[in-house]
């Protein structure tokens, strides 16, 4: 191995990885050689941390609150109250959920009951918000309007 910080390889051919980088791996046989370029990753975490942020009309009634519901067991499921939201300095709300990685969930967000669920800008059912969690993120959603408007 060029790099034995990266790889390591023993004397009966085992390679280990050893840390994040890049090595090159060299093998001889008699008057024949190869290379082969090998990228060693630091491992995938097993947990991912999701930051909503939240934009509302400024038709929001002033002291109501903003919540998230969905799929998952910490949203409810489909609780319309689950999660609540913290007012943000910019004016949006937020929160945070840590979700195993690869984790897909739906969501909604409401003013705490299904009588407040948010709407799409035409006044219909907004659809089910859809994410997967493949790495640490921020989600960021518009409500257009709420259901009681």
């Amino acid at each position: 191995s060029s790099d034995a910080a990266v790889a390591t390889v023993s004397d009966d051919g085992m390679v280990q990885a050893v840390g994040p980088g890049w090595a090159t791996l060299g093998a001889d046989l008699g008057p024949l050689h190869d290379e082969l370029a090998l990228q060693v990753t630091a491992p995938l975490p097993a947990e991912v941390t999701l930051a909503f942020a939240v934009s509302v009309p400024p038709s929001t009634p002033a002291g109501d609150g903003v919540f998230l519901t969905g799929d998952l067991a910490q949203l409810g499921p489909w609780d319309p109250a689950a999660l609540p939201l913290q007012p943000l300095s910019d004016g949006r709300w937020g929160a945070s959920l840590t979700v195993p990685r690869t984790t897909s969930l739906a969501f909604k967000l409401t003013r705490g009951s299904w009588d407040t669920v948010e709407k799409a800008a035409d006044g219909s059912e907004q659809a089910n918000r859809e994410w997967t969690a493949e790495a640490d993120a921020t989600v960021e959603s518009t409500v257009q309007q709420w259901a009681d408007e």
